[in-house]
């Protein structure tokens, strides 16, 4: 009887085995007759009702960078956002002078995104924004203003989601 079921517990480990094992396979997509029905991703809620949409997702990315002289200044990125969805960006700031203190904020210049807005920050130090919106920006912009004599410093801006 105990071989019995020893045996019956290698057959059942062997089947779920060979069961988790089975591949599947997606359809594939073709580029002439398919393009107009592929419209992005989606986020479905699935019910007796049927598919759905609950919010559509977005991709955006950007990259800006400019030597902050003088007073202050800012930076422009220029963005490739699409849709309506999430968006984070980070500000970096670099002085070989010493570390002083500025004030930065963001705003969109074309298209739809969140403010920042003005808060503290110095010469040497790195921000992260999150759980930012924007919806189908193309220009955003981040202001740096500080104080006479600041010395020049790099100001890098980073946007994605």
């Amino acid at each position: 009887m105990q071989k019995l079921s020893k045996l019956f517990s290698l057959l059942v480990v062997v089947a779920l085995c060979l069961a988790m094992s089975v591949p599947a396979f997606a359809a594939d997509v073709n580029a002439d007759t398919d393009s107009n029905r592929l419209i992005g991703c989606v986020t479905l809620r699935v019910d007796e009702n049927g598919a759905t949409p609950i919010s559509t997702r977005s991709s955006i990315s950007g990259y800006g960078h400019v030597t902050i002289n003088g007073d202050g200044q800012g930076v422009y990125i220029n963005c490739n956002g699409e849709g309506f969805g999430g968006m984070g960006v980070t500000v970096k700031t670099t002085c070989s002078s010493g570390t002083h203190t500025i004030q930065m904020f963001g705003m969109p210049v074309m298209g739809d995104a969140s403010i920042i807005s003005s808060r503290n920050m110095t010469t040497n130090q790195e921000l992260k924004f999150n759980n930012l919106w924007q919806s189908d920006l193309s220009r955003y912009f981040v202001g740096l203003t500080c104080p006479s004599g600041t010395p020049p410093f790099l100001a890098e801006v980073w946007i994605y989601g």
